[in-house]
């Protein structure tokens, strides 16, 4: 028998996937950071209000995949689609309103 069976086997899938939909919520985190940090030393780049919508819509996508995945209530999955969807919502609407204007 093999490592990667034997780690398979006494991993639960599902514990491997919240712990894969960690590593993504730390990565958008930092990606969210270092795009503010560019925007605030550099004034190029993303407007920061873009930054923090788009890691938002991410980030609400990412808990309520957590939260399904980890048995959580219904409310906790719902709460992470709502505040992921508002923030794209809003994102799309801002970046049409910009488009509108620049043309």
């Amino acid at each position: 028998m093999n490592i990667l069976s034997s780690l398979m086997t006494s991993l639960d899938y599902n514990q491997l996937i919240l712990a894969g939909v960690d590593i993504a919520i730390w990565i958008l985190l930092m990606e969210g950071a270092m795009l503010g940090a560019f925007r605030w030393r550099t004034g190029r780049g993303l407007p920061l209000a873009s930054v923090i919508l788009i890691c938002l819509s991410g980030l609400g996508l990412l808990l309520a995949l957590k939260a399904a995945l980890g048995q959580a209530g219904v409310h906790w999955i719902g709460l992470g689609l709502s505040v992921g969807g508002a923030a794209h919502v809003i994102d799309l609407v801002r970046r049409i309103k910009q488009h509108k204007q620049n043309v």
